[in-house]
């Protein structure tokens, strides 16, 4: 008597076990990151290259909110936010958002000819050191239009472009001057009011 008294808790225990885990799998492919991690295997299985593009840029952004990353109005303050979003007619550019101290940064600087990189731009995710190192807030947010604006092959052409033009190709590239001109023209009109929050004395 004891051990069928013992088997069906045991069974029960089991069961509800089961129960428990199907419902917080299910849970967890109903959530955001579930929903878009679906859907890029999915487009992986049917080679559908937009569609894993769009989640994986999705996926980073979930990931980089995941881990306590602030948006640029977070972090750089509303005046700046509405700068931008005036400057590059785009009213969701505060939204973006700035992933410190990304490992990224130092990968691309062993990859490459690069040092010093202060941000890797990546869809609506700026991939950046400390917060010290210098981040080029207007630079880094014409590449976030650029990816809006050439869709999922902009990491092609931009990647090609460098190494099309070799060592010069961070500095000649397209896309790279365009940054640095907006950056600059950014500049001039608003001021510093995009600087670092640590050396900006209205966000102090």
């Amino acid at each position: 008597m004891k051990r069928l008294i013992l088997l069906a808790l045991v069974l029960s225990l089991t069961a509800t076990g089961c129960i428990q885990f199907k419902a917080a799998y299910t849970k967890a492919f109903e959530s955001p990151i579930g929903v878009n991690a679906k859907s890029f295997v999915d487009g992986v299985k049917e080679k559908d290259w937009p569609k894993v593009y769009d989640s994986a840029l999705r996926l980073q952004v979930q990931y980089a909110v995941l881990v306590g990353s602030q948006t640029v109005e977070e972090e750089y303050g509303t005046p700046c936010a509405q700068a931008l979003a005036a400057y590059f007619d785009d009213p969701d550019m505060g939204s973006v958002v700035i992933l410190r101290d990304s490992p990224l940064i130092g990968w691309v600087e062993m990859a490459g000819p690069l040092n010093n990189i202060t941000g890797i731009t990546i869809g609506r995710v700026i991939h950046a050191g400390a917060i010290d190192t210098g981040l080029k807030i207007p630079h880094e947010i014409a590449h976030v239009q650029q990816y809006a604006q050439v869709g999922d092959t902009f990491p092609v052409q931009y990647l090609s472009t460098l190494l099309t033009l070799g060592s010069r190709g961070y500095y000649e590239s397209f896309f790279e001057q365009l940054a640095r001109g907006h950056d600059a023209a950014f500049i001039a009109e608003y001021g510093g009011i995009c600087e670092s929050p640590k050396l900006n004395p209205a966000l102090a």
